[in-house]
């Protein structure tokens, strides 16, 4: 897992060096890239302590306000195509949780759609409240998934579909995160047709996170 975080933080660091020499003199890029590269000094040096700690499973849980969450996520995946858009109903969300580790979850969901769909398609995020439950969707238009797959091989660890380029873990990790905070994820996908991940987490007011010592 300490790998995989990693993989994504070099991953973010890549794209900066890839655009540096076309974009060096736009402040606007230069500020991102102050903002991404102090980002990434900041999430290494969380798992540099959380290795000396020898916990490589840290809980900081905190009131997260999920509207805020999900435009700052969407909001960092938008240098790959297609760019997602947020549709809110409820700006005032509150869930009990881990900022960084859901933040990972909603960036893994949201760049394998982004990587799923042709950059002529669509990603759409949704976050809306039903009864006592959060819901946040990522819906794309992307190849989809068969049933088959769903079951058997899209939450199996160390099983990737993108060859040497895949951990084959991002979604096991994050189901597992959801499921931790007493959420559950649901999946439907039809080959062609593209798929929906849907978050399903207690909202702030009833979440009692199931956090082992």
């Amino acid at each position: 897992f300490v790998i995989h975080d990693l993989k994504n933080l070099v991953g973010q660091l890549s794209l900066v060096t890839t655009n540096a020499a076309k974009h060096k003199h736009n402040p606007a890029f230069m500020e991102d890239t102050i903002t991404t590269v102090q980002h990434c000094v900041e999430k290494m040096n969380r798992l540099l302590a959380q290795i000396r700690q020898g916990n490589l499973s840290p809980t900081n849980l905190a009131t997260i306000n999920l509207a805020n969450v999900v435009q700052e996520i969407v909001s960092k995946c938008s240098e790959q195509e297609p760019r997602a858009t947020v549709l809110l109903t409820d700006s005032t969300i509150m869930i009990t949780a881990d900022h960084d580790r859901f933040s990972a979850v909603l960036e893994h969901l949201i760049q394998n759609a982004q990587e799923a769909t042709a950059t002529d398609g669509w990603v759409k995020v949704r976050l809306y409240k039903k009864n006592d439950q959060a819901i946040v969707e990522i819906e794309d238009n992307g190849c989809g998934m068969d049933t088959g797959f769903i079951r058997d091989r899209l939450f199996r660890p160390f099983d990737s579909t993108k060859g040497h380029g895949g951990m084959g873990i991002g979604a096991y990790q994050s189901r597992e995160y959801i499921r931790e905070i007493n959420g559950e994820v649901q999946v439907t996908s039809q080959p062609g047709r593209g798929s929906i991940f849907t978050l399903v987490i207690p909202l702030q007011e009833t979440s009692k996170p199931n956090i082992s010592k």
